[in-house]
């Protein structure tokens, strides 16, 4: 188990690698945890750092461009449906490869 700001810093984590590893060259990562951005963004200045927070500022300093922009929840509705989704769940990792009928659901309600 983890706490719900580590979960955050790993789906953060998670989806740098995965943008990473399929050569994205200009990323907007819009997270709903301050405190995980807040942490990241003190870490930049700072030799004290937990590893995986050491793991996303590696990725943020590749050759690409990434912005991280807090979003709130109520912001991010197919986030958190994604998230509620996977809990409970015995998978430690979830990958979509492509949107399930509640996200396409959502992203159409959003204009998306």
């Amino acid at each position: 188990m983890c706490s719900s700001l580590e979960a955050e810093l790993w789906g953060i984590f998670e989806g740098l690698l995965c943008a990473w590893s399929i050569r994205i060259t200009s990323l907007i990562l819009e997270p709903d945890c301050k405190e995980a951005l807040q942490m990241i963004d003190r870490a930049r200045h700072s030799t004290r750092r937990s590893s995986i927070v050491e793991h996303i500022l590696r990725l943020l300093n590749q050759d690409w461009v990434v912005r991280l922009e807090f979003v709130p929840r109520e912001g991010n509705v197919v986030a958190d449906y994604m998230a509620k989704r996977a809990c409970g769940d015995d998978l430690i990792y979830h990958r979509f490869v492509s949107p399930s009928d509640g996200i396409r659901s959502l992203l159409h309600s959003d204009g998306g």
